[in-house]
């Protein structure tokens, strides 16, 4: 196989793995659906990354073996993405920080 024909089996792979998850969900009682909201999300995400981009043939085969690489990708993501709530708390300060600036911009406009 070529790479492009394997990043796209593993994409295939990947998208029927979510598919099977997206069918249990719809199963759940709306509260079972909200707990398994950002796995969902984290998922999509997850397989937008390989329709997106290009693995080599190596990297490929090495996911392609995996029993559910999909499921294997977020529990190797869960582990790693601590950051994220970093990059939230830094987001709100500088937004907050933004605000506060505004207004004293706003401020000193209207004493003039």
């Amino acid at each position: 196989m070529t790479v492009e024909e394997l990043n796209t089996a593993l994409y295939k792979k990947m998208f029927a793995e979510q598919e099977v998850f997206k069918e249990k969900l719809l199963s759940m009682s709306p509260k079972e659906v909200l707990e398994h909201s950002y796995e969902y999300l984290a998922r999509e995400d997850l397989l937008l990354n390989q329709e997106c981009n290009d693995l080599s043939a190596r990297q490929c085969q090495a996911l392609l073996r995996l029993k559910d690489t999909l499921a294997s990708l977020y529990q190797r993501w869960l582990k790693i993405e601590d950051s994220r709530m970093e990059e939230i708390r830094e987001m709100t300060e500088a937004y907050a920080d933004d605000l506060i600036r505004e207004a004293q911009h706003r401020s000193e406009l209207e004493a003039r």
